[in-house]
């Protein structure tokens, strides 16, 4: 299988047995793994074509009716997967990134990247932010403070309440 075909197997899977109305929260891979994910969809469409136009050339070599047909709900499902990720209704990409500039120069160029690819962040966090954090990215920016890690219900709620949102 091509590279990261299961991870998108996964990510359709989640998303298509999420129950409707309940948000399905995604802690995923670092920024590079993550762009690779988000443009899997396109690119698995690509791959489909491909196939169907090289059985289509040799259909006459045999039956290849169940391989198409493989091929086509393969097809439906991350069309429908790409879809889904770019319907700001139904998704909604929220950025966690640290308090450092060269972190931060980072996060602007995945924010780009999500953006051309049609998936534009819906807001950040800076986490373990030291001090006041600037709306950078264009999208509503929270700034976490950098305290111990919260534990039990009290600490997290805590933690929660002391997000200050970026001017």
């Amino acid at each position: 299988a091509p590279p990261g075909i299961d991870e998108l197997m996964a990510l359709s899977r989640l998303t298509d047995e999420a129950p409707a109305g309940r948000a399905l929260v995604l802690d995923t891979a670092p920024t590079g793994h993550f762009l690779r994910l988000v443009a899997m969809p396109e690119l698995a469409l690509d791959w489909t074509h491909r196939i169907m136009r090289i059985l289509l050339k040799y259909r006459a070599l045999g039956e290849l009716d169940a391989p198409a047909g493989h091929l086509l709900r393969f097809a439906k499902r991350f069309r429908g997967l790409r879809e889904r990720l770019a319907d700001p209704t139904r998704t909604a990409i929220v950025i966690v990134t640290l308090d450092d500039p060269v972190v931060r120069a980072e996060t602007r160029r995945l924010a780009e990247r999500l953006t051309a690819l049609g998936l534009a962040p819906a807001a950040a966090v800076v986490n373990r932010a030291t001090g006041p954090v600037g709306p950078e990215l264009g999208v509503p920016t929270f700034a976490a403070p950098l305290i111990t890690e919260p534990v039990g219900a009290a600490a997290l709620a805590a933690f929660a309440g002391a997000w200050e949102r970026a001017s």
